[in-house]
Order: structure tokens, then C-alpha cells, then sequence
């Protein structure tokens, strides 16, 4: 799979908007993975994936996923992507559908996958649109109507999980 670390500028991530304990552990993972420093890169993001923050826990994923800074690990990189899904980032959401789609990391389940693949595809932005719903539209040829209403209203009913700035603390 052709995985993509969603690395930007700390202006436009929201790290600014982070409790001033967690901004500098942001910025210090960024800078340490441009520069190529992976371990500290996950060290930074796991102390801040563990206090909810969903970009570290989708760039956590990325890089178990493909084995960048740490031992790859489908499983481990699936409980990332689950944890920032689970907040809404659209993108752990499409990398978990496929997940599930493909069965890496986590039991094949054409319903979770076109739960989350659906997900994605109604927060994606204008240029990963058409990918996710591709992807949720594969899925849905592999599934009996009766699993594609099931997966539609899972999605339906699914609502983000909602962090507090308290959570943040050290």
C-alpha cells in the first residue's frame, strides 16, 4: 500500500491552537522528521498521540505502516490510524477502510471498510474526493446489499470523538 505522511506547516496543522505544552512537542516532531530524525520524530508524536492529538496519531500509523522510524507493524499501525479515524481525520479513515479492505493489520471486513472508506470520502478534501469513493465503491462490489446497508448505517450513526484542550496536559 502507498502510504503518505501528512506533514505541514504548524501554522496550518492546528499546533498553534494546542495547549502550550503540547506546541513544542509538535513543532519537535516536525522538524525532527524533515530533517530525517524518525526516532524522535515517534517519540514526540507518541507523547502527543497519547493526549488525543489526531495528526500525531495518523503520521504514528503512516510510519508503522511503513516501517519508517520504527518495526513496521499493520497491527500497530492500524491502531493509530483507528485512534485518529476515530476523531475524523479523513485520511487515517481511508487508510483504516483499506485496512480492513485488504485485511492488513486487522481482520478483512468488507462492512468496516466501506463504513470508513465512506467516511473519508464525505470529509476528504477536493483532491482525495474521487480516491476514497473509488476505493468505498470497490469495496461496496465485494458486499451483498444487505452488508452495504449495514455499513451505510454504521456510517450514519458514527459520530467523531471529541477531545478536550484539558486532555493535553503533561
Amino acid at each position: 500500500m502507498n502510504w503518505q505522511v501528512w506533514i505541514c506547516g504548524v501554522s496550518v496543522c492546528g499546533v498553534l491552537a494546542l495547549p502550550s505544552s503540547a506546541q513544542p512537542a509538535a513543532m519537535r516532531a516536525q522538524d525532527a522528521y524533515n530533517r530525517g530524525d524518525y526516532a524522535t520524530a515517534v517519540r514526540e508524536w507518541k507523547w502527543l498521540a497519547t493526549r488525543d492529538h489526531e495528526l500525531a496519531q495518523y503520521n504514528l500509523g503512516v510510519m508503522y505502516a511503513q516501517g519508517v522510524g520504527v518495526a513496521q507493524d499493520d497491527a500497530e499501525a492500524a491502531r493509530w490510524f483507528r485512534e485518529a479515524a476515530q476523531r475524523g481525520h479523513a485520511r487515517a479513515q481511508y487508510n483504516l477502510g483499506s485496512m480492513y479492505f485488504n485485511g492488513n493489520g486487522v481482520a478483512k471486513d468488507y462492512v468496516q471498510a466501506h463504513m470508513w472508506l465512506s467516511l473519508a470520502a464525505s470529509r476528504a478534501g477536493r483532491t482525495d474526493q474521487k480516491k476514497f469513493s473509488d476505493k468505498r465503491d470497490e469495496a461496496a462490489g465485494k458486499m451483498t446489499p444487505e452488508q452495504i446497508t449495514e455499513a451505510q448505517a454504521l456510517a450514519r450513526k458514527w459520530r467523531p470523538k471529541m477531545v478536550h484542550a484539558y486532555q493535553m496536559k503533561k
